[in-house]
């Protein structure tokens, strides 16, 4: 058995940071609880019974390392603030493990083992990469893809999307033609400015307050409640109420002669409190009830 790294040579560019998307925010700190943990690495087996040209999957994996920022990224936290670095030169080794030497069952038992060991490597978010490729050949015209990712930057709908155009770049570059796949229109740094820009803004601030169960906002409590006319509406007909629901006294009054929690019984009790609940709740009532 034998190992080879393949990698592929990439033109240099900018760096570019950005501040974490809230799902990246809580994997990050998901990461820093469990330094070591598996739990969000996301792995892929790929069965090809067919020669392969090894430098033209080198190459159609970088090129789809570059094609998607999420793939090329890492995340750091500078001065307390979350932020994923975008490395669009950033290459990833394609490691080739010679299997051929071995019987048909010693090759079962060490892909087997090739596979758990794999998906038990852990993630170094901050060195990166996020993405790893083995290439187990068992033949001439036998391999066996690895590919894992970390869920910080994919989930499982994106890693089969990966291979998806890995097999189109693999294609295309085998037999000597450019890059099939179009331009993206949109990063998922893109997205993640947007979502900036809307919990900075007066639409997440009003969700936000909608949100706070606490009294510590008042405006936002008192314009939840009735308006004036209504309220006076409920207090006209309480012995309307009180009649359908079984009561002599108002709330109130009860409220003033026992415990707070007996001004509640006569809801809880008499011939159709139930009904008079619900229509009270809905704001309707009958006819003879006016």
């Amino acid at each position: 058995m034998s190992m080879t790294v393949f990698h592929d040579t990439t033109a240099q560019r900018d760096v570019k940071v950005f501040p974490m998307s809230l799902a990246q925010e809580g994997l990050w700190l998901l990461d820093q609880l469990q330094p070591d943990s598996t739990l969000n690495t996301l792995s892929a087996t790929v069965h090809v019974k067919k020669a392969l040209n090894i430098q033209a999957l080198a190459r159609s994996l970088n090129t789809l390392v570059q094609r998607h920022d999420a793939l090329c990224t890492t995340f750091q936290e500078r001065e307390g603030q979350l932020l994923q670095v975008i490395t669009p030169s950033l290459s990833i080794p394609l490691s080739l493990i010679d299997l051929q030497g071995l019987s048909e069952a010693q090759q079962e038992a060490e892909v087997l083992r090739l596979v758990s060991e794999e998906a038990r490597r852990p993630f170094d978010l901050i060195q990166g990469p996020l993405m790893r490729a083995c290439l187990l050949q068992l033949g001439a015209e036998e391999h066996i893809l690895l590919l894992s990712i970390h869920h910080i930057v994919g989930d499982r709908w994106s890693l089969g999307m990966c291979l998806h155009e890995l097999i189109s770049l693999y294609e295309a570059f085998s037999r000597g033609q450019f890059s099939p796949l179009p331009e993206l229109p949109l990063s998922y740094a893109d997205v993640t400015l947007q979502q900036q820009a809307w919990l900075q803004g007066d639409t997440a601030a009003g969700q936000l307050r909608k949100k706070c169960r606490t009294p510590a906002r008042p405006a936002w409590w008192r314009s939840q409640r009735l308006p004036a006319h209504r309220r006076a509406d409920i207090r006209r007909s309480w012995s309307r109420w009180a009649a359908a629901i079984g009561s002599k006294s108002p709330p109130v009054r009860a409220a003033g002669r026992r415990n707070p929690k007996d001004c509640v019984r006569p809801l809880r009790s008499g011939p159709g409190c139930e009904r008079a609940h619900r229509l009270r709740r809905s704001g309707q009532c009958r006819p003879e009830w006016r």
